[in-house]
């Protein structure tokens, strides 16, 4: 079994068990936050809606809808590289200042390849985005990110790959 229908999977459970009740503890928030890869030139930013806080377990669950902007190299050879943009849905579990988060969606990105002639040769794919990943609050608006991201890329017709983005950022919430 792939791991993106797992995830959908445990998306899915996790909402259906939540208590998505009309008494949520805060209204909804922006926001804004970026992040580096451990690898020169690769990175990601998103902007993202965070819906009302809802009780659960302990804790509370904020279901969210993020866009998504992110750009790289593949590993191995610095002449292919990629980037995109995309819109997915996320569900955040907050306790205390710890947050976990899964999140999947559909994103498009152009990737390109060096040819044996020395052109280049671009492709555009449209896919799954999926990623997991935990924050601390270190304020009331400031957070510290670390992010796994897997992203469909198509460098030219025979070159395709998922690339792994694993990221650490910072975000504001407005």
């Amino acid at each position: 079994m792939s791991l993106h229908p797992l995830l959908a999977s445990l998306l899915l459970a996790l909402a259906a068990t939540a208590p998505w009740s009309a008494q949520a503890q805060e209204k909804g928030q922006v926001e804004a936050g970026a992040g580096r890869t451990f690898r020169e030139g690769d990175g990601k930013a998103w902007l993202a809606y965070r819906f009302a806080a809802l009780p659960f377990r302990g804790g509370v669950a904020v279901p969210a809808l993020e866009v998504v902007g992110y750009a790289g190299a593949a590993r191995g050879d610095a002449g292919r590289k990629f980037a995109g943009a995309g819109l997915q849905g996320a569900v955040n579990y907050q306790f205390d200042a710890f947050t976990l988060s899964g999140r999947a969606g559909m994103g498009y990105t152009r990737g390109s390849g060096k040819r044996a002639d020395g052109d280049r040769d671009g492709k555009k794919r449209l896919g799954i985005l999926y990623g997991l990943g935990t924050a601390y609050a270190v304020t009331d608006n400031w957070s510290v990110h670390f992010d796994w991201d897997r992203v469909p890329v198509r460098y030219n017709g025979q070159q395709k790959a998922t690339v792994d983005l694993f990221s650490l950022g910072l975000s504001y919430r407005f």
